[in-house]
């Protein structure tokens, strides 16, 4: 497995900012973690989606690296640790967050 970060400087709100991804030995995400700036925290795994969904195309960080007039993205490699930290910390802001 490969742990990412991806930040995404951009103005629309409806899209995240940062995104955390957990990419299997065959290139495809696993786990997903997305922030916006309304403060709204989305995730989906392998055995559940809440509120997003996992890419089906196999992931490259070269198209995670760029820049534009109007946005910028990029992408860095992360620990195991940071992405279970960040993990788990969502799965706890969306169970306490989620209507009864």
């Amino acid at each position: 497995m490969k742990y990412y970060k991806i930040n995404w400087t951009h103005e629309f709100i409806e899209e995240p900012f940062l995104v955390f991804i957990e990419i299997n030995e065959n290139g495809f995400e696993e786990k997903k973690i997305e922030f916006y700036k309304d403060s709204v925290i989305k995730i989906a795994s392998n055995d559940f989606e809440r509120e997003t969904f996992l890419n089906p195309d196999k992931f490259y960080i070269e198209d995670y690296n760029y820049q534009s007039y109007k946005e910028r993205i990029s992408a860095v490699e992360i620990s195991k640790i940071y992405f279970n930290m960040e993990w788990e910390k969502a799965i706890h802001m969306q169970c306490t967050n989620m209507p009864l």
